[in-house]
This record gives C-alpha cells, structure tokens and sequence, in this order.
C-alpha cells in the first residue's frame, strides 16, 4: 500500500514579509520587493551588482532584505559576504534554501520548512535579525 501525502496551499513568500521597503536580492525574475538587486542585467533588475560587494546604499536604508542565494555548494563561499552586506543595508533578513547559513552578526529567529514530495531537501525560508553592537541603544 502506498501513502500519499497531500500538498497544502503555500502563501507566496513575499506575502510573509511584513517589512517594507524590501530590498530583494540575487531576484531573478522574481517580481517583488521594493527594489530588486541582481548581477545579472537580463533579469532586469533595478540595480546590476554583486551582493558580496558594498552596495549603493547607506546603512539600514530598508526595513529588510530578502535573499535566495544559488544554491550551489561553490556560492556558499560568498554568504558570509552577502549576509554581511545585506545586514549592513537592513537590520533583517530573510533567506530561502535548503541550509541556514548563519552568521555572527545575526541571530537566526524564525525558520519555516517547505517539504514538497519530489523535491529534495526540504526548503528552509529563515529570518536573520541583526545583533545590535556594543554602544548602540
């Protein structure tokens, strides 16, 4: 006998996010987000740059970021690099793959898995809220 597990209707991502304005980044075509950044100009973005490089942006200009990083075992040499740019631009930010990534400037507060049958690994949408630094209130 075989089981059979049921697909529940999943909210869209962007609707989960109640911070704006969002910067969304690595977007691909994906169309959401107050301001849309990727490296690559054919997705036609609102920006064309490297997230693992310092953006155009001053400290804590958005609400929060949103990220969906490759997920390729050869990018996760980068997260440190984006999660630190990211965080400098918001003070929180989300993520969607199949790994936490972590990182000492943040704490990791919320993580929602998405188990679809046929897909493997599960897929993992986490919230990363800055640590404040010493002498900030």
């Amino acid at each position: 006998m075989s089981k059979w597990l049921s697909a529940k209707a999943v909210k869209r991502i962007e609707y989960t996010i109640p911070e704006h304005p969002l910067l969304h980044a690595c977007c691909g075509d994906d169309r959401f987000g107050d301001f849309r950044v990727d490296i690559r100009p054919d997705v036609h973005p609102d920006l064309v740059a490297d997230i693992t490089k310092p953006l155009p942006f001053s400290n804590n200009s958005f609400a929060a970021a949103f990220a969906d990083f490759p997920w390729t075992a050869a990018w996760k040499k980068n997260i440190a690099a984006a999660m630190k740019e990211l965080l400098r631009v918001a003070p929180i930010v989300y993520t969607i793959s199949p790994w936490t990534y972590g990182s000492s400037r943040c704490e990791l507060t919320e993580v929602k898995v998405l188990w679809q049958p046929g897909i493997c690994p599960a897929l993992l949408f986490s919230r990363y809220v800055k640590k404040k630094e010493a002498g900030q209130p």
